[in-house]
């Protein structure tokens, strides 16, 4: 791992939010901007996490998120479960597995936990460093912003930077005031 302290996380970026059943022209317009993004953190070989919704068939209709938003979504084992086809090789089986890391959540609830079960392997990371945490995927009010906060509220010491141009949600309006939202809770949005 690269001994500077930085990281990406790259929300999302699955077929079903960009070219799926939740796909929308502002997802697939920022598709450059987060391939770029996440190619210029892998040649520098800072560390990478890549969330990934996750819902399976038999419970998503009987959840919070299903009741609201009931149109299934990345389904486990489905084509629109996968990171989009531009990501999808840095999630491969030979990749540097020092760097890359998958999480399958939203919101992360249970994120210390996760971080102390990768810190058994050669990926670590500590709560208790400063870092640079950025972020970019979809959808900016809901998935990136809860994600956001999951690491701010983890890692106090870290700065929290949120890629604007590389974030998308499905309404422009929702996708600027959640921008304000997240200066507001003392991250940087740039």
């Amino acid at each position: 791992m690269n001994t500077k302290n930085k990281f990406l996380v790259v929300v999302d970026m699955q077929r079903d939010f960009t070219t799926g059943v939740l796909g929308n022209e502002y997802a697939k317009a920022i598709i450059p901007n987060v391939v770029k993004l996440v190619d210029e953190f892998a040649e520098e070989q800072y560390p990478i996490l890549f969330t990934m919704d996750s819902h399976t068939e038999e419970s998503y209709s009987k959840c919070r998120e299903g009741k609201h938003l009931p149109i299934p979504h990345c389904l486990i084992g489905k084509d629109g479960h996968k990171l989009i086809p531009e990501l999808e090789g840095y999630l491969s089986d030979t990749l540097n597995t020092d760097t890359i890391y998958k999480l399958n959540c939203f919101g992360i609830p249970n994120l210390k936990e996760i971080i102390r079960d990768i810190g058994q392997t050669s990926f670590y990371l500590d709560p208790d460093t400063e870092y640079e945490i950025h972020f970019c995927g979809v959808v900016t009010n809901m998935c990136v912003l809860s994600v956001a906060l999951s690491f701010q509220n983890l890692f106090k010491k870290s700065e929290i930077i949120i890629h604007s141009n590389a974030c998308a949600s499905n309404d422009p309006k929702l996708h600027e005031e959640t921008l304000d939202i997240m200066r507001g809770l003392q991250m940087q949005v740039i």
